[in-house]
């Protein structure tokens, strides 16, 4: 699993980062609580499942859009799986 975040200005000190390669995904956004972003990841096994993919040999990424502070309840998380 792979959390992404946008970095504007310097390296944030304890943490490694690095460029992911081009890929191509299928995505959702997930708007909300991270205790019910299990929805996301269903959706789109599901769909992957119903197009012949088989979620299970594909890396999934979570990308935070919008996750500041405590209160998840604005969260906007992308959920990628590479296809």
């Amino acid at each position: 699993m792979v959390a992404g975040y946008v970095l504007s200005g310097h390296p944030v000190p304890g943490l490694d980062s690095h460029v992911l390669p081009a890929t191509e995904v299928a995505a959702v956004i997930h708007r909300g609580p991270m205790s019910t972003i299990s929805t996301a990841y269903q959706e789109l096994a599901r769909w992957a499942d119903s197009t012949g993919r088989a979620p299970g040999t594909f890396s999934w990424r979570e990308y935070y859009l919008e996750a500041a502070g405590d209160d998840q309840s604005d969260w906007i998380i992308e959920v990628q799986l590479e296809i």
